[in-house]
């Protein structure tokens, strides 16, 4: 059961059976979570959550679900206002002022006029005059999620998708700053297509920044484990662990079967790391995970005089960092997957070319510069990038061929293959990962796995529906 303390006016916001109308919204600082009483309003909703809010007078309405409300702005763009309760008994449609600020808003009172502004874009997103009854009220237009598949002909939309879904205020910048290589002017309002609306959760209230930065590589490394992810990937990998420097924000990752491998992949990532830079680390922060304090951890960092920095017990803002590029992962991830309907198994394939695309986009820290360019000297180049999950066509490279088989197999994009310039494909057929760079892409054209023929070969079609699963 959930239950949240909330102090509303009853005779306002209540009524005894029916649900509200219109697009009305107050903005309440005593509401501790935004609420609706009309399903009608939500773009995604998880009526799978349920539970109390309880009012100042001690009553309680029910929780009948969770979601995401999406509103058009003037300027065209859209702003997603996440975590939503339904509450059928509520005729009033309220913004939690509190849930704003803790998800990264500012929320200040000047005069008889009340401003919201996205603390990271720097952007007004509500101006409400106050009214004389004292309350702050505002008429939100709803707007629609745009079909992915359906724009991915226009610039924009082709390269918010190559990019995993990043933000378009992101994708202007990585091209005015010229920070990457290979990427068109895209100037477009920021928009949210239904990749991005599934994919991604509203910002933790992480602290955006510290007082310390390193100013060397591998002075401050951090490393966490995310995981137990399901269903696990098909070679049994069920968590993925990630580790950060913190002078670059270079990011690198590696795939889990348990956890006992974390100190496995440390070795490496060390050894990997120091050859490449010439440099030591000198620190390593973590939480209390038992993987992290085992003694076989603890050994290789004291033999290589690593220090060790620890978060306190269930406080995971102190390694806000890698916490923030963990849900960033994830985020990217799951946009990718639901944007093209790939099966929840390709998780892994999904979050090692999240990593790949987040290493060589703006991030905040860095300024104008990638933590590629910061980790190898020169700018990215992304030209060769394709929508990930897009069907393939690569050229048969088998001896003796007869003359009239086919010259090309239809594959599955799955990004970049490390260590060459070549693509990961992969073979629903054969279940099997293709290395080629003989190939040629229809970015707007998905797998259809649900749909396949006697021969177990699936059909291809452009409207981007895709169930089934990839086994070993």
């Amino acid at each position: 059961m959930i239950l949240k303390e909330n102090k509303v006016c009853l005779e306002l916001h209540l009524t005894g059976g029916g649900n509200n109308t219109g697009n009305t919204w107050y903005l309440d600082n005593g509401a501790s979570n935004h609420m609706t009483g009309d399903p009608a309003k939500f773009k995604e909703l998880n009526r799978n959550i349920t539970g109390k809010v309880r009012f100042g007078d001690g009553s309680a309405v029910e929780i009948m679900g969770k979601g995401s409300v999406l509103f058009q702005c003037k300027d065209k763009s859209q702003w997603l206002l996440h975590e939503v309760y339904y509450i059928p008994r509520l005729k009033s449609n309220l913004v939690s002022l509190g849930q704003l600020i803790e998800v990264g808003h500012s929320v200040s009172l000047d005069d008889d006029f009340l401003e919201v502004v996205d603390k990271v874009s720097g952007k007004l997103v509500i101006r409400v005059e106050r009214l004389v009854n004292r309350l702050y009220k505002i008429e939100l237009k709803l707007a629609d999620p745009v079909c992915l598949m359906g724009s991915i002909g226009e610039p924009a939309w082709l390269w918010h998708a190559r990019l995993g879904h990043v933000n378009f205020k992101a994708l202007k910048m990585l091209v005015e700053k010229n920070m990457a290589a290979g990427v068109p002017m895209v100037d477009h309002p920021e928009q949210v297509c239904h990749g991005c609306l599934a994919g991604k959760q509203t910002r933790s209230s992480f602290p955006r920044s510290t007082s310390f930065r390193a100013e060397k590589p591998l002075q401050l490394v951090y490393v966490d484990l995310c995981g137990p992810i399901s269903p696990p990937t098909p070679a049994g990998n069920k968590y993925f662990m990630l580790l950060v420097d913190d002078h670059r924000r270079w990011m690198d990752v590696s795939m889990l079967k348990c956890k006992d491998q974390a100190v496995d992949v440390f070795v490496r990532y060390k050894a990997e790391m120091q050859n490449q830079t010439g440099e030591k680390i000198k620190m390593l922060r973590s939480d209390r995970g038992g993987e992290f304090l085992s003694k076989l951890f603890a050994g290789v960092c004291e033999e290589a005089r690593i220090k060790r920095q620890m978060t306190a017990p269930y406080t995971p803002q102190q390694n806000g960092l890698v916490e923030r590029r963990n849900r960033s992962i994830m985020e990217m991830a799951r946009s990718m997957l639901k944007s093209m309907k790939l099966p929840g198994k390709f998780w892994g394939e999904a979050v090692r070319h999240a990593v790949y695309l987040l290493n060589r986009l703006p991030t905040r820290p860095m300024g104008e510069k990638t933590p590629f360019e910061a980790m190898n000297g020169r700018k990215p180049r992304l030209g060769h990038l394709k929508v990930f999950g897009c069907l393939a066509h690569a050229k048969q490279t088998t001896p003796h061929l007869k003359k009239l088989e086919d010259r090309s197999q239809k594959l599955v994009y799955f990004g970049v293959e490390e260590g060459s310039k070549a693509h990961r494909l992969y073979d629903p057929v054969q279940n099997k990962i293709v290395v080629s760079r003989d190939t040629v892409f229809e970015e707007a054209v998905s797998w259809d796995w649900d749909k396949s023929s006697a021969d177990g070969l699936g059909e291809f079609q452009v409207s981007g529906e895709m169930f089934g699963e990839y086994t070993d």
